[in-house]
């Protein structure tokens, strides 16, 4: 090797650990300055804290990314809540998948369109976030790609060894996003493929140890079909839609990751996809099959294409949505690097390689350690918290935006404040407080007697309270204790909607010192109205462990606005709905109804 090519091998090194070092500590950053997304903080309020991961017992939801869970709740337990280290699996995970990426773009032999091509993959900003985030996409995304990694040395070197490594990583993958079961169904097929084209070549105990894989990697992967299955009977796969593939799926990794979302945008991807397909087409009619199926690009082909045709189907033929943005994140690096390939496999295409310079130029101008590339609205900073606790006091009813509940009981954590919310779409007129979004079409007149206070430009979070504040008049007031039970239902509060109060603004407060018999609690107070047919019309439920966290003793402080009651409403139910039947008791228990005026 000449001293010129060792100069240019340490040049890349260089820049390969240089790259390597500033996203990681990037990363670190982000894990620790940026407040967690709406979806972390379910995933910790639900699985983590709880510990409740697998089982009858577990919330049936596709938010529950098994591994992370897993991972997170051991970390928890050693350092509690604070979420960068809840991250941290998350964060570790990206030496893995910048590992991968180096190793996939080892066959691109010019080193500067290599380097350009690492810092495209590895920069790009709505990927690069996940693996800073207490979710299951950065681990299974970088699982997925060593899955490649050792298919592709599988293939060239028929290792029982790394075919093993492979199905080990797909199988990590599978645990941390159930997306990646069709990529192990997928891996399976491909690999009997290659056994079957090598059968010559292949002694029977090697044949005997890939049929053995086969049906390891079967079994360990079936418990997680069957809680897939389960989630799609349970309504738990809800996220994406059957709007179409461009419309859910490539409409909104567009938008994600080249910032614009243009409809005649699709044309030009198909028009690159369709001459993708023809060059595969050529280059297997020019090599055999044989040796087609040995190739780089097939392998990614076979899981870029592979995975469209099962989207296709399940919509078509199961009624599953086309994945959305995070839940399609995969087919972003397979399309690159499939391209990549194409492209650097002649002199005269390589030079487009040129155009991967875009990816690290958006990532410079979306490097941020406070807000993120998608869902930027679905996170509360501590700032706009502080300054709308300083307009509360315990007897302010605030209602907020749906997705703002769960980050603000995990404020109300650290700032030990008791204020509960009532979540509504529709802007609440009897709240003291309502928080809301810029993005949200509210009527002007909803608003006249409310004067916007706070906002939040990187979240469109907005903060409005009362011009002048409500006069508030005690109409029902009822002081009891709750001797320590371990009843499912603990009353508060229980009458009939009298038809002086029909149009009325009210408000309900209660307030008390709760103890449970141990520090954990699935206590919901729940406001709940029935017609007179014992219908449910409202149901409002709070989990007092989300503020309050994993304690024993608590105080109660729960406040609902009620802007008017809708026609049909006969009846106020208002209890504490003790789901796993623990002992508690509630001392100095006080309800209230208050008027509104």
């Amino acid at each position: 090797m000449s001293i010129l090519g060792i100069k240019k091998i340490s040049a890349y090194s260089i820049f390969t650990v240089s790259l390597f070092a500033f996203l990681f500590s990037y990363l670190l950053l982000r894990a620790y300055y940026v407040e967690p997304l709406h979806d972390e903080v379910a995933t910790f309020f639900h699985f983590i804290e709880t510990g409740l991961i697998w089982g009858d017992n577990a919330l049936l939801d596709a938010n529950n990314h098994l591994v992370n869970s897993y991972l997170a709740r051991q970390l928890f337990l050693w350092f509690g809540s604070d979420f960068f280290w809840l991250r941290l699996p998350n964060v570790l995970s990206f030496t893995i998948f910048f590992w991968a990426i180096y190793q996939l773009l080892k066959p691109i032999e010019n080193s500067i369109f290599r380097a350009i091509t690492l810092i495209a993959f590895t920069g790009i900003p709505f990927i690069l976030e996940y693996f800073a985030y207490t979710r299951g996409y950065g681990i299974s995304l970088a699982f997925f790609l060593a899955t490649i990694v050792y298919l592709r040395r599988f293939i060239i070197s028929n290792s029982t060894l790394h075919l093993a490594i492979a199905y080990l990583c797909i199988v990590i993958a599978v645990y941390s996003n159930l997306t990646y079961l069709v990529s192990a169904i997928l891996a399976i097929i491909f690999i009997s493929l290659h056994q079957i084209l090598s059968w010559k070549d292949l002694s029977w105990i090697k044949q005997t140890s890939f049929f053995i894989l086969h049906g390891a990697l079967f079994i360990l992967i079936h418990p997680a079909i069957l809680f897939a299955e389960k989630l799609k009977e349970g309504g738990a796969l809800y996220y994406g839609s059957l709007d179409g593939f461009w419309e859910v799926t490539g409409k909104t990794l567009t938008e994600n990751t080249l910032f614009f979302d243009n409809n005649w945008f699709k044309w030009v991807l198909l028009g690159i996809g369709f001459a993708v397909i023809v060059a595969l087409s050529y280059s297997w009619i020019k090599t055999g099959t044989k040796q087609f199926f040995n190739t780089k690009e097939t392998l990614i082909a076979w899981f870029f294409f592979g995975h469209i045709a099962v989207i296709l189907f399940l919509a078509h033929f199961r009624d599953v949505n086309y994945p959305e943005d995070r839940v399609g994140m995969y087919l972003i690096p397979l399309a690159m690097l499939l391209l990549a390939y194409l492209l650097t496999k002649r002199k005269e295409t390589s030079y487009a390689m040129i155009l991967f310079i875009a990816f690290p130029l958006l990532f410079v101008s979306r490097i941020n350690l406070s807000t993120s590339v998608f869902s930027p609205d679905d996170r509360m900073s501590n700032a706009f918290y502080q300054d709308v606790i300083v307009e509360t006091d315990q007897n302010s009813a605030i209602s907020v935006y749906p997705l703002m509940r769960f980050s603000w009981a995990l404020q109300n954590r650290k700032e030990n404040s008791m204020n509960t919310v009532s979540d509504l779409k529709v802007f609440n007129k009897a709240a003291d407080i309502v928080l809301t979004k810029n993005t949200l079409d509210i009527n002007p007149d909803d608003k006249k007697e409310y004067t916007l206070f706070s906002k939040d430009e990187n979240s469109t979070y907005l903060a409005y309270k009362r011009k002048k504040p409500f006069i508030k008049t005690v109409i029902i007031d009822s002081s009891f204790t709750v001797p320590e039970t371990d009843g499912e239902f603990i009353s508060f509060a229980n009458f009939f909607i009298p038809d002086s109060l029909k149009n009325k603004k009210l408000q309900v407060h209660v307030t008390g010192n709760a103890h449970t018999s141990a520090p954990f609690t699935f206590s919901n107070i729940v406001y709940s109205t029935f017609d007179e047919k014992m219908n449910s019309v409202v149901y409002e439920s709070w989990n007092l462990r989300w503020s309050h966290g994993v304690k024993s003793h608590f105080y109660i402080n729960y406040n609902y606005p009620i802007d008017t009651f809708q026609s049909t409403e006969n009846e106020v139910r208002l209890y504490l709905w003790n789901m796993y039947k623990e002992k508690i008791s509630i001392k100095n228990c006080k309800f209230e109804l208050i008027l509104l005026d």
